[in-house]
């Protein structure tokens, strides 16, 4: 996780750096993005240490994220980040990964679940990522209103 949060920080500066930015550069940014975010809550989820439905209700909302933006590019020709976007997300699961490590096995139980750091960090950060996701939907549909 670390090092893809670095590679992805690094990958564009560079390019734009040497002056090596290109379309094809651009779409494998894009979809390694998608895919590395599509991939690491399946592998999270499952692992002994989360939840199955907790961890991939946030990859199904990183996915509808990353629609959104694509959305947006694709009708308003702007790139807009969501406020819990890529960076975010990294920080989160890095978050998650430190405090399992330190900190393994069952921190709060609810009902019948046993949630440990990366649930406790998952349900935290949905409500507000989809909050995030519903303001960003409705900006673009108010701007839509005169095309």
């Amino acid at each position: 996780m670390f090092l893809h949060f670095v590679a992805d920080s690094l990958d564009g500066s560079l390019a734009r750096e040497r002056n090596l930015t290109s379309k094809r550069g651009e779409f494998l940014d894009q979809i390694l993005d998608a895919i590395f975010f599509a991939v690491l809550p399946i592998g999270i989820g499952f692992s002994s240490y989360a939840i199955f439905e907790v961890v991939m209700f946030s990859a199904i909302l990183a996915d509808l994220h990353n629609f959104l933006i694509m959305l947006w590019i694709l009708l308003r020709k702007k790139f807009l980040f969501p406020g819990i976007g890529v960076f975010e997300y990294h920080l989160i699961f890095i978050l998650g990964a430190v405090l399992s490590y330190f900190w393994q096995g069952s921190i709060l139980t609810l009902g019948n679940y046993s949630l440990g750091w990366f649930d406790i960090i998952v349900i935290i950060a949905v409500p507000l990522s989809i909050i995030d996701f519903c303001i960003s939907a409705s900006k673009l549909f108010g701007e839509l209103e005169n095309f």
